[in-house]
């Protein structure tokens, strides 16, 4: 019975490969054709240095939809009208998201320029550079540059008649210069800041942070070397936390982290160090983000849940909870507002609590700073088959297959075992 059933199986994968391969040759009868001019005519398929292109010709003249793949991901959607660019271009970013529309093109094959798209900050178009990578990000234009803007020392753009200086209005610091009635202020969020003289035209909200300075000031009074954007934050709440924080970096890179007596991480001092490392990387991008992190060591998180060693929860005696990172909009253990609030158990040994700082802070936090530019990553642990096995059924008398269950987001669980790993190594370093 059992070889019965075994023919039955090779005869039926047989017919499948057969046509299989009967597909793979009509299919491919049908693109990249020339007709009796031996010119291009209908679909085409091609492979090109930098990206793969799909579109329709017509007497060797692109006519139709038209598609560029880059890494396997689409990177541009158009549509050609007797070979010029038409309809509504749409170029995609590494992560799939939107970066530029295009429209309205001339007769000339120029396209007009881009819509500017102030929820991705890199359509923010303020130098010839930045224009140049724009238009070749997706490889499918290459044209000279559309826009160069010069600047005075305050950040009040130099006009020039001949390179288009006002093609678009995101300029200096990536915030739009308003210009109308001679009004030439930057538009940054929380204020405006006039652009013939570094500073703002309002006192700043949160002056009381640092007393030494002029509430009107832009960056310190250091715009060459800083930034200010609008509401960047991290926050210690309690000594213990800034320990565990310093200790999850090297020696090195704990020499350019400082907190005020409130708790507030110093980010000016933080961005002057080029490090590259898996927890000096995630620091930096909390510290440099518009969201609020917080930072705490304690006995129960932001909503009260406490927090338990293994056993000790009649509940769950086979579980521990050492930690949490309560974040926004969250299904389980989610934050009451837009911080984020990361928590470790304070009946930890110091060098446990190093470890689970990295783990919440530069693990969960840290993609979840990540997954505000790009939804496809997850800062939760998810579990699910992550494979099959097979043991003897002595009522069945046979072997019977089994689900594996197990961690299924391996990209945070890899980040997670980095950043642990380096803190332990860290904390070993300075305190061994």
């Amino acid at each position: 019975m059992k070889i019965s059933i075994m023919k039955y199986v090779i005869l039926f994968m047989m017919i499948f490969i057969s046509h299989f391969m009967f597909a793979q040759k009509e299919y491919a009868k049908k693109i990249n054709q020339f007709n009796d001019k031996g010119q291009k005519e209908g679909f085409w398929k091609e492979d090109l240095k930098y990206q793969t292109e799909e579109t329709y010709y017509h007497n060797d003249t692109k006519s139709g939809i038209y598609k560029a793949y880059r890494n396997g991901k689409l990177a541009c959607l158009g549509e050609f009208e007797n070979g010029e660019m038409s309809s509504i271009w749409y170029y995609f970013g590494d992560y799939g998201h939107l970066i530029m529309i295009q429209k309205d093109f001339k007769k000339n094959n120029t396209p007009s320029p881009a819509e500017h798209l102030p929820t991705h900050p890199v359509t923010f178009i303020t130098t010839a550079k930045t224009i140049w990578a724009m238009y070749a990000k997706c490889g499918c234009l290459r044209r000279a540059c559309r826009q160069s803007t010069q600047y005075y020392a305050g950040g009040l753009p130099c006009y020039d008649a001949d390179n288009d200086s006002y093609l678009q209005p995101y300029k200096f610091g990536g915030k739009e210069f308003i210009e109308t009635h001679g009004y030439d202020s930057y538009d940054f969020h929380a204020r405006m800041r006039m652009g013939a003289i570094p500073a703002f035209e309002t006192p700043d909200p949160l002056a009381e942070k640092r007393p030494w300075e002029s509430p009107y000031c832009y960056a310190g009074n250091n715009p060459i070397n800083f930034i200010d954007p609008d509401g960047r934050e991290v926050v210690a709440a309690d000594i213990l936390a800034r320990r565990n924080i310093t200790n999850t970096l090297s020696k090195a890179e704990a020499q350019y982290v400082r907190f005020d007596d409130n708790g507030r991480l110093d980010v000016s001092l933080l961005n002057q160090y080029d490090g590259n490392s898996k927890n000096f990387t995630a620091l930096h991008s909390l510290a440099n983000s518009e969201t609020s992190y917080i930072f705490a060591v304690a006995s129960q998180d932001i909503n009260g849940s406490k927090f338990f060693e293994k056993g000790s929860n009649p509940k769950n005696p086979n579980n521990f909870s050492y930690g949490v990172t309560n974040m926004p909009g969250m299904e389980h253990d989610p934050s009451p507002n837009n911080n984020v609030y990361i928590f470790t158990a304070s009946f930890l040994d110091e060098k446990t609590q190093t470890r689970n700082t990295a783990h919440e802070g530069y693990g969960h936090a840290y993609f979840f700073e990540l997954s505000k530019n790009n939804p496809s990553i997850n800062p939760n642990h998810t579990k699910g088959i992550v494979g099959t096995g097979v043991e003897y059924d002595p009522d069945l008398k046979k072997n019977v297959p089994y689900f594996i269950f197990g961690q299924t987001n391996t990209a945070l669980e890899n980040q997670i075992k980095m950043v642990e790993k380096q803190a332990i190594k860290n904390y070993e370093d300075r305190n061994l």
